[in-house]
């Protein structure tokens, strides 16, 4: 597997990222939400706790903004006419895909953690203002609620996003299916916050094991797909 090819793919996706200004606004609109707004109004404990609802705001990026990208990926392709071209390239599938769901996720979890760290910097300024304290609202607990949790979710919407945009014709059938299967699995999480039933501490085993399911899945790709079996799904 070419090092080199991956590379390349992250940029090209990154380029044309770059290009959509309409992308660009509602991930920046999103985290000034979540990371700005939201803290502002939300209640928590300078003992190191906040709300669930702060939690589970955390945990949206997570799904929300991999089920937008990946529709792109090769439903886009398909959209704009270039796949015939991308597959005509030396790149193997399986670099294709890895670069592809490499490039979700690195900008999925730079959300995140923009997100993340606004968080803290912003209740930290209300907490100057409330208690005149600077203290750290995330305890281990919600860490890995956060991280292990939101970055299992990434991951999995990824990798499954990016092998149903394979099998879309085009990005609004893919946004679709993606979101409405994906939610399911982000669902057991935000019950571990609201409900007795399952246990918060369970968010981090639940996020390593999306991680698994997602290196099953490119697998599944690396040994079902082809770029011919590819070019015949956009026909």
């Amino acid at each position: 597997m070419e090092a080199n090819y991956i590379k390349i793919i992250l940029i090209k996706e990154l380029k044309e990222l770059i290009k959509n200004k309409a992308f660009i606004s509602y991930y920046v609109y999103l985290i000034i939400g979540i990371g700005i707004i939201v803290p502002i109004f939300s209640p928590f404990d300078t003992e190191g706790t906040v709300s669930t609802m702060m939690l589970t705001l955390l945990l949206t990026p997570a799904l929300i903004i991999p089920s937008t990208l990946v529709a792109d990926l090769f439903a886009g392709e398909k959209e704009r006419k270039t796949l015939e071209t991308l597959l005509g390239t030396p790149i193997d599938i399986k670099e294709m895909y890895l670069g592809k769901v490499l490039f979700v996720v690195l900008i999925s979890i730079t959300v995140l953690m923009v997100t993340y760290i606004l968080n803290i910097i912003t209740l930290n300024i209300v907490s100057q203002f409330i208690v005149q304290k600077w203290f750290y609202p995330f305890n281990i607990t919600a860490n890995n609620f956060i991280w292990l949790g939101g970055v299992g979710v990434i991951t999995f919407v990824s990798t499954f996003g990016t092998l149903v945009s394979i099998n879309s014709k085009n990005t609004k059938t893919c946004n679709l299916l993606v979101f409405i299967s994906s939610a399911p699995i982000v669902s057991p999480l935000i019950l571990m916050l609201n409900t007795p039933l399952l246990d918060i501490n369970h968010s981090g085993v639940y996020g390593s094991s999306l991680m698994i399911c997602s290196l099953l899945i490119f697998v599944y790709i690396a040994l079902s797909f082809n770029k011919v079996k590819i070019l015949n799904k956009s026909r």
